[in-house]
């Protein structure tokens, strides 16, 4: 019989944390909430760079993080250093021209327009494949940083050196 077990899923780890750092309980985090948290987890952040990342997630511009605001934060936290993060969210932004937490191929198309690139359709829909890693049609913050560390990777690192 197969097992029905699953992995959760990272907001359903980080769920009680943030529920943990939520002292108000009213669905929220202040900047010096994070802070504190990250510092006693070891990562060494100020309040400046916790209340820059805040801007470039704060989606309902409320000044403090909502759970899915966290989720964004952490997931570039864990995975890369805070000025790697910050620089992941900034560069997302830049494509994410509506602020909606995902890029369409209309802001794709508007971005490298804006860059001089003149894409042909079929060119501009091979971006869209080859960055929509969960094949929603867009391309999300996930599927940016997972482009980006591929574009970063050293020819040794591609084949697992």
């Amino acid at each position: 019989m197969a097992s029905s077990s699953s992995c959760p899923t990272d907001s359903d780890a980080l769920l009680p944390a943030f529920q943990l750092i939520d002292k108000g309980e009213d669905g929220v985090i202040t900047a010096i909430d994070l802070m504190d948290t990250l510092c006693d987890l070891g990562k060494k952040v100020t309040e400046k760079e916790v209340e820059e990342m805040l801007k470039l997630v704060d989606t309902d511009f409320d000044d403090e993080f909502s759970f899915d605001e966290f989720l964004t934060i952490m997931e570039s936290i864990m995975t890369t250093s805070i000025d790697s993060a910050k620089q992941d969210i900034e560069a997302f932004r830049y494509f994410d021209r509506n602020y909606d937490g995902v890029i369409s191929k209309k802001e794709l198309y508007s971005v490298m327009r804006s860059l001089g690139e003149n894409l042909t359709d079929e060119e501009l829909d091979d971006m869209m494949a080859e960055g929509d890693l969960n094949g929603d049609g867009t391309i999300d913050i996930g599927d940016f940083k997972a482009m980006h560390r591929k574009i970063r990777e050293t020819p040794l690192e591609r084949v697992g050196w």
